[in-house]
């Protein structure tokens, strides 16, 4: 990926992906970018990618300065001869799930959720009937912030950064870890 207009995240992402055989995901996956969803939010960068989900930061049009994130469920939309309306509906499922967590458990070691959104998939053709004409969903939720973790863990091994010094900050990560599991348990 040589594109200008790429962010350095989305290069590292378009990388890995194309190590995978995934290149033509990541041309459907930046493809979302500027999809509107309910005339408020926008689909933005793509942040990261994993089993099931991409997420992008979202643009909320009634406030320009909030930080927010939107996963949407991951399918092979590059390949659309594989996709079914099952294939599509489970996918699905995992984000309305995500959601429906956020919403409910109101943690304070989770993000603020907005909602369930909904936008009309321009990676898929509607007229196939079923789950491809069913909007899709995307969970928009407030960006935590923090570290990167991703970037972190590629400084480690790149070794750039002291291994003595490490300590702390996995021993942070980790109790934060377990005050989360706790509270989420508790509620």
């Amino acid at each position: 990926m040589t594109d200008a207009s790429l962010s350095r995240r989305e290069l590292r992402i378009a990388r890995r992906l194309e190590a995978r055989g995934g290149g033509a995901l990541f041309a459907c996956l930046r493809s979302l970018r500027g999809v509107a969803m309910r005339e408020r939010f926008e689909l933005a960068e793509l942040r990261a990618v994993g089993g099931e989900g991409a997420i992008y930061r979202v643009r909320d049009r009634a406030d320009p300065r909030s930080r927010l994130l939107g996963k949407v469920a991951l399918a092979a939309w590059h390949r659309p001869a594989r996709l079914s309306s099952k294939v599509l509906r489970r996918a699905r499922r995992v984000v309305e799930a995500e959601a429906r967590v956020l919403i409910v458990a109101g943690s304070p070691y989770l993000p603020h959720c907005e909602g369930l959104q909904q936008f009309d998939n321009p990676l898929l053709e509607a007229a196939r009937g079923g789950e491809f004409a069913r909007p899709e969903p995307c969970l928009v939720m407030e960006d935590v912030g923090g570290r990167d973790l991703d970037t972190w863990l590629c400084r480690v091994h790149r070794g750039g950064l002291d291994l003595p010094a490490l300590r702390p900050t996995f021993d942070r990560l980790v109790a934060d870890v377990l005050r989360a599991l706790a509270d989420l348990e508790e509620r």
